[in-house]
C-alpha cells in the first residue's frame, strides 16, 4: 500500500472497497444518471435529490413479486394504482 493511501485511510478519507458516493450505481442502473445533461447547480442538486427520494420510495413499495428496482419504476410508470401505492405515507 502506498504511502498517500495508508494516509487516507488512516485519516478516514478512504473506503474498504465500497463505491464512492454509495449508491450511485444503482441510481445509474435505474434512473440513467449517468446519461443525464442535467449537471450544473441549482438543477443536478435538486434532480439527485428527487431522484433519491423516488428510489426510497421504489425500495420500501411491497409487491406480491419480487421485482427489481427498475422494474418497479417501469411498473409505476405504466399504472397510476401501483405509483399510489409507491407514494402512499
Amino acid at each position: 500500500m502506498s504511502p498517500v493511501r495508508a494516509s487516507l485511510r488512516e485519516h478516514g478519507d478512504e473506503s474498504d472497497g465500497a463505491v464512492v458516493g454509495g449508491g450511485g450505481g444503482v441510481l445509474d442502473v435505474v434512473f440513467r444518471e449517468d446519461e443525464s445533461r442535467v449537471r450544473r447547480d441549482p438543477g443536478g442538486t435538486n434532480l439527485s435529490v428527487l431522484r433519491h427520494l423516488g428510489l426510497n420510495l421504489l425500495r420500501r413499495t411491497e409487491t406480491t413479486r419480487k421485482r427489481s428496482l427498475r422494474l418497479k419504476w417501469k411498473v409505476a410508470g405504466w399504472s397510476p394504482a401501483f405509483l399510489m401505492a409507491a407514494v402512499e405515507i
